[in-house]
């Protein structure tokens, strides 16, 4: 249909024109109470997210067990560190270990407490000495390799690292005896690779 054929608004002649009929409040009274009554002004809508978090039981329950997963979460990674790592002296401790083409190495890394790494050392002024026993033990328990190193850490990062013959290595400790008589044991499982 071309609109310079006589006709208005795209309708042709013999076509009935589409009409929208609204009656002002007449449908109101098929809806719910609750629905006309937000609709009418009656019940008025919260404003801000806590409020919208809290307004239904179901949100207030999703909202306590996110609140309770992230505080076991938060208890978990604060509180309960893993048997391979520690803090001796005002030292931090972390021992890893790895098995790779028949032999097994074993790494402790020694860092100032707080700190990412190398970049962010300070100097403690006094260099703090720890005597570390490497071991590391076969399936049935016994020790099937040791080794003795002497580290000094001032700041930043220290590794001890020494690298073991595999004969069924399962685990791996440090055993770590600071200067000032303090001492701690490290265990890691070793991992295949």
């Amino acid at each position: 249909m071309a609109l310079d054929d006589g006709q208005t608004e795209g309708w042709g002649e013999d076509e009935e024109h589409l009409v929208f009929y609204h009656k002002n409040g007449e449908f109101r009274k098929y809806e719910e109470k609750r629905h006309r009554d937000l609709a009418t002004g009656v019940i008025k809508t919260r404003p801000g997210l806590f409020r919208a978090l809290v307004s239904t039981r179901g949100n207030r329950l999703m909202l306590m067990a996110l609140v309770a997963v992230t505080a076991f979460a938060l208890v978990y990674s604060l509180v309960l560190r893993g048997s391979n790592e520690g803090t001796l002296e005002g030292t931090e401790c972390s021992l890893s270990a790895f098995s790779f083409d028949g032999s097994v190495y074993v790494s402790l890394r020694l860092k100032e407490p707080g700190t990412a790494g190398k970049g962010a050392a300070r100097d403690y002024g006094e260099a703090r000495r720890f005597e570390v026993i490497l071991q590391v033990l076969n399936t049935d328990g016994a020790v099937a390799g040791e080794s003795r190193h002497y580290a000094e850490h001032q700041g930043g990062e220290v590794f001890v690292r020494d690298v073991f013959p595999d004969y069924d290595i399962t685990l791996s400790r440090a055993l770590i005896t600071g200067g000032g008589g303090g001492r701690a044991v490290l265990e890691e499982t070793v991992r295949k690779k």
